[in-house]
């Protein structure tokens, strides 16, 4: 069975909203949800957000093989965006998820830690 968000039912999210502060000190409000494996944020209008490589909560945007990628662009609440903000968002899609290759990724995984939950400290050894 799928949910609303395009996953199996057994990752059914359960959301929680967020304040979190962003690296130049401003707040975000964003509402998360998913698994351990398999989560995403979003801000309270729907655009999803990802952290990119320094931290910093980006706009994503669809990336090749289900991947989502930063959209270079810094994530904010809606009452803090600027007008040229705005004409960037109109690019970019409300609530993004992976799929194809990197879903199923994410599915096998949670999947492994639900038949056998040391399966995490496993991976983390590996790393």
């Amino acid at each position: 069975m799928q949910s609303n968000f395009g996953i199996s039912e057994r990752f059914k999210p359960l959301a929680d909203t967020l304040v979190l502060s962003q690296a130049d000190g401003s707040k975000l409000h964003l509402v998360c949800s998913g698994s351990y494996f398999l989560n995403y944020c979003e801000t309270l209008d729907g655009y999803t957000v990802i952290v990119d490589a320094i931290g910093m909560y980006e706009y994503a945007k669809k990336g090749g093989r289900g991947t989502l990628i930063p959209a270079d662009m810094q994530a904010k609440d809606e009452a803090q965006r600027s007008p040229e903000d705005m004409r960037h968002l109109k690019r970019i899609s409300k609530h993004l998820r992976y799929t194809g290759e990197t879903l199923k990724l994410f599915e096998d995984k949670q999947k492994r830690m639900d038949e056998d939950p040391a399966i995490i400290k496993r991976d983390k050894k590996i790393n």
